[in-house]
């Protein structure tokens, strides 16, 4: 299972084109974590293969009845939460981030908002099990994540274009 990852847009799809032309056909999902979600949504019916799915972020306000603030998602036996990130205050820390997909029973916790790129592996976050967190960055500077679930295992990636 594969999974494109894309956070903060907001209204430029040139990467998102580009990266969607390279990795649609080889997919089975793509994600956007928000601040730009309205415009990713709208691409859906040129890639009928792909099923997207979005959160909003705190610049798509008129989105909120369109995409949930955060969402659970459960692919191939792995738990991912979704969050734009500005609600868990991840400019400051992931700790809130931590605690929220945790009682979520995630497995990954995907976030956006810092424009950032970053990954990382806390391995006894939810009572000593394992939580990856993910950003893929901001797409508006050309970042994006793949992410792939094969037999139990997880690889996660970042791409700039």
């Amino acid at each position: 299972m594969k999974i494109i990852v894309f956070s903060d847009s907001h209204g430029n799809n040139n990467v998102i084109n580009q990266v969607l032309s390279m990795h649609a056909d080889t997919s089975d999902y793509a994600i956007h974590l928000g601040d730009g979600a309205y415009d990713f949504l709208e691409m859906a019916p040129l890639y009928k293969n792909l099923r997207f799915v979005a959160v909003a972020g705190n610049c798509d306000k008129a989105l909120s009845t369109q995409a949930p603030a955060s969402l659970v998602l459960d692919i191939d036996n792995v738990r991912l939460f979704l969050c734009h990130g500005h609600k868990h205050g991840v400019k400051f820390g992931t700790a809130r981030l931590i605690k929220n997909a945790a009682a979520e029973g995630a497995d990954i916790a995907l976030f956006g908002h810092t424009h950032k790129a970053y990954e990382k592996y806390i391995p006894d976050a939810k009572g000593g099990r394992p939580i990856r967190l993910f950003n893929p960055g901001a797409a508006v500077t050309g970042s994006f994540g793949l992410i792939e679930i094969k037999d139990g295992s997880i690889l996660m990636s970042h791409g700039v274009i």
